[in-house]
């Protein structure tokens, strides 16, 4: 499998890398996830090449528990130009093809396997980062070999219920804890959880609870709530726009925050909220759309399924190339091409195009550190210009960062370019001095790792 896999799992990158296989695997439920991601990548790198015409993938249906349906069809996708149809492509100029059955190995489910084994041969410490990290990589292996959301359904709506019997916590505590026990440990996914969360939150805040027991998916019961209940009680329709709202504008600021995240981890897991958010505010407006007279809403539901659309891009671009190479994807290999053939207005366009709100690729410090690390690296008439970048990026890195960002990978990669930078200048004492810094970073992050018994 990947070398990252059983690499230190006490080494930042393997915890980043761990943490975002675990986001991707429980955006939908684990191998509807997965089933999704091997559908992309099979059509991301086949051969479309053909004189006969345009190339569409029919695609299948697939249960949430990722099971496949070759009976069924969810639509048609072409790459060339990129296009989505409900109805089959006629006509001599289109070609259908099929999707292949058979998954490639390892899947994500067999490499998120191979990590938790890596934990598991170390020592853990008790309470530790690594061991919650084991917990919740566990939580979402149980639920892929799940065959139904219902079992882990009936404990939320008892823990749900129960948590509204301590009159000490109100609506939003009950909420942010049942988001941690389910959604942040790895036990729901996002579109399983969300469904449930705010079927939970409508009945806590109107103090009446409907009878679920029949409902085997959060998000059917969801709807017909929205749908029915709310004939009953008009409240329910006011709240759920107050809802829909809220959790819009909450997607909108996570994603401002993440692009502004100095490190890659805080990145992933501002967009995780994200979507989170952007998920809600979907599902609301789409089941309240569904009403006779449906109320509005401060914002477009396209709007909010274009923002849920950039966070999974932005959470699941890379992944299993972080996992295969050991880094993220190598952006300055790109921009080193752009600037050494002076194409300017291309480089500006690259790295902005990476750091958009609706195409969250990577933060824009992290992004800007990749561009003067390139400009470096050019060399030329891009050096000088390079190094004033990066020295102006350390200040700002370091006036913000908190102290766990001190010690990150992402600062490693500020004083290695300045350390090159300065060599490239023919300033022998600066590159010595950027040099023993990381020195001095490394085998402290060494030695933190022998004393807490993890090498």
């Amino acid at each position: 499998m990947g070398s990252l896999t059983q690499s230190n799992p006490n080494t930042q990158l393997f915890k980043l890398s761990l943490e975002r296989l675990i986001y991707q695997l429980t955006l939908y439920p684990p191998r509807f996830a997965q089933a999704a991601h091997e559908i992309v990548k099979t059509i991301a790198h086949a051969d479309e090449s053909t004189d006969q015409g345009r190339v569409w993938w029919r695609m299948p249906s697939y249960s949430l528990s990722g099971v496949r349906d070759d009976k069924g069809t969810t639509g048609y996708v072409s790459l060339n130009p990129g296009e989505f149809r409900v109805e089959p492509p006629v006509g001599p100029g289109n070609i259908i093809r099929e999707i292949p059955v058979q998954l490639r190995t390892p899947t994500l489910l067999q490499r998120l396997e191979q990590m938790a084994q890596t934990i598991k041969q170390h020592q853990v410490e008790q309470g530790g980062e690594l061991e919650f990290l084991l917990k919740r990589t566990e939580n979402v292996l149980n639920a892929s070999r799940s065959e139904s959301e219902q079992s882990v359904l009936e404990e939320f709506w008892a823990a749900a219920f129960g948590l509204t019997s301590d009159q000490n916590l109100s609506v939003q505590q009950i909420e942010q804890r049942l988001f941690e026990d389910y959604l942040h440990s790895g036990r729901m996914d996002v579109v399983t959880f969300c469904n449930a969360i705010l079927l939970a939150g409508f009945q806590m805040r109107v103090s009446k609870w409907y009878p679920i027991d029949g409902f085997k998916s959060a998000g059917f019961a969801l709807s017909v709530y929205l749908r029915w209940a709310s004939l009953e009680d008009p409240l329910i329709v006011d709240l759920a726009v107050q809802a829909g709202n809220f959790h819009f504008d909450s997607g909108e600021e996570m994603v401002k925050q993440a692009l502004s995240a100095l490190t890659l981890r805080d990145f992933y897991r501002k967009l995780f909220l994200a979507a989170h958010h952007y998920f809600c505010a979907r599902v609301i407006s789409f089941d309240i759309s569904q009403r006779i007279n449906p109320p509005s809403f401060d914002y477009e539901s396209y709007i909010a399924e274009e923002g849920w659309a950039g966070v999974i891009t932005g959470l699941c671009d890379g992944v299993e190339e972080m996992l295969d190479i050991g880094q993220p994807e190598n952006i300055e290999l790109i921009l080193i091409r752009f600037l050494q053939n002076d194409q300017e207005e291309e480089v500006k366009k690259y790295v902005r195009d990476l750091t958009r709100p609706r195409n969250p690729i990577f933060p824009r410090h992290y992004a800007y550190v990749a561009l003067a690390r390139a400009m470096i690296n050019a060399e030329g008439k891009w050096l000088e210009p390079g190094v004033r970048k990066l020295l102006d990026l350390e200040k700002e890195f370091m006036s913000r960062a908190t102290i766990s960002e001190t010690a990150s990978d992402e600062l490693d990669n500020i004083y290695h370019g300045l350390a090159r930078g300065y060599y490239l200048k023919g300033d022998e004492e600066q590159a010595r001095s950027f040099g023993r810094k990381l020195v001095a970073r490394k085998l402290t992050r060494h030695v933190l790792s022998e004393w807490s018994g993890s090498e």
